[in-house]
Formats: C-alpha cells, structure tokens, sequence
C-alpha cells in the first residue's frame, strides 16, 4: 500500500449521530416508499438506520455542500433523484458483495457515501484531488459516523492499492477511466463510469485491448430519467 501522509488520509471512526430528527426547510424527506422501486431493482436491502443516514446525507448535500459550491443551488429540490439515488445505481454493476470501493474524483462524496451508507460491511475510499473537497466529504463522513470510509487528498495517479470496485461519476473521460481501473482495480474487478441521464443512449467508444465496455440503463420508472451506466471488466484469457 502507498504511503500516504497522515494528514491526506481521514478514517473518520466517531460514534454515529442519531440519524433522526428535523430536516432544515426545503430539504427533500426520503420516504421508504421513495426507495422501495430502486432498491428492489438493485436487490439490496436497507433497514431504517440507513435510511435515515441517506436523509442526513441529503440533508448535508442540500446544505453545507450547496454552501461551499459542491452542489449547485439549483439541483437542491431534486438531490435524492439526480445525486443520492444516482449514486445507489452503481450498485447495479458493482454488486452487493463487493468488498471495497474506490470512488475516484469523489467530489462531495457521491457516489462514494451513498453506497458506503447502503453497503456497511464494504470499504470504502473517497479520492479527490482537492483538498478544499476532501475536507467536505471529511466532514460529511464524521457527521454520518461512517467508519467504513477513508478520505484522501491524491491524484489517482498516486494510489496503489487495488480495488474490487472502482467508480467514476463525471470526473475523468472513458478513456482515461479505464486506465485508471486498470491501474487500481483487482484482476476480477469492476469499474463503473456514469455516463449520462438522458434518455438518449449515449455513445460508447471501443474498448481497448483487454477490457470489455457493457452499457445498461437503469432506474427505469423511478428515477425521472434513466441512468446510463458504463461497466469495466478485464478480459480473461
């Protein structure tokens, strides 16, 4: 494993905040009814805890991370749709087993704290150039209480580690994704790349030598668009 300086890495571990309690005003409350359709499509289960940690986390991005520019203030009413529940499509490629992730350009933490919150037993590892955004998702994760979440401060460049899981939400072009999976993902891993949330399918260029691109459509008739999602795999000799 890369050395990382003590001060580019978070493991945020403090006990978990009750996850109930007011919303700020304007702030979309997640119902379970809200979730059941998607969860049901992905086959992954939530209890209530959980639940209420994506509404925290909901909250948190309606809030401090439309504050500090993470979020644009327009995308407020409609975060659980185009942000939290966007994030838990991955799931649809990555897979409920899978054991660690790695969210690269994470940003504010999507689709990084989403799944982390749907996936308790999964590690997962937040990478952002910026330390200005890095200290955000550092934030977000010591106020959900997620001890499954590392934070670092690095180009993906600078990560060694190997991953079952690597994933891409708008921050690096397919072509560059996929070196970067190659890179970083274990030899039977998946990486995941969302595309695009438009109902036209977008274009997919060729995958090189070694890899195999799938593209699949998900969130069908819950989410207000469908989600395009990019699946990564190695070719097996």
């Amino acid at each position: 494993m890369e050395h990382v300086p003590s001060d580019d890495v978070s493991r945020e571990t403090s006990s978990p905040l009750t996850p109930s309690g007011p919303q700020p005003p304007g702030t979309p409350i997640l119902q379970r009814s809200d979730l059941e359709p998607l969860l049901a499509q992905l086959g992954i289960p939530l209890s209530d805890s959980r639940l209420a940690l994506l509404n925290r986390f909901t909250a948190w991005l309606c809030t401090e991370a439309v504050d500090a520019g993470a979020i644009g203030p327009s995308e407020a009413p409609r975060i659980f749709d185009r942000h939290v529940a966007d994030s838990l499509t991955y799931l649809a490629a990555l897979g409920p087993e899978v054991g660690s992730i790695v969210d690269v350009g994470s940003g504010a933490g999507l689709p990084g704290i989403p799944l982390a919150i749907a996936l308790p037993s999964c590690h997962v590892t937040l990478v952002d150039r910026s330390s200005k955004r890095s200290d955000l998702s550092r934030r977000a994760v010591r106020i959900l209480g997620l001890a499954n979440v590392e934070v670092r401060t690095a180009e993906a460049e600078r990560i060694t580690d190997g991953f079952e899981g690597v994933a891409f939400r708008a921050s690096l072009p397919i072509a560059a994704a996929t070196e970067v999976y190659l890179r970083l993902g274990t030899p039977d891993s998946v990486g995941v790349i969302g595309l695009s949330r438009r109902r036209e399918q977008p274009e997919v260029p060729v995958a090189p030598d070694g890899v195999t691109y799938h593209l699949s459509r998900e969130g069908d008739g819950v989410l207000d668009s469908p989600a395009w999602l990019l699946r990564m795999q190695r070719t097996r000799n």
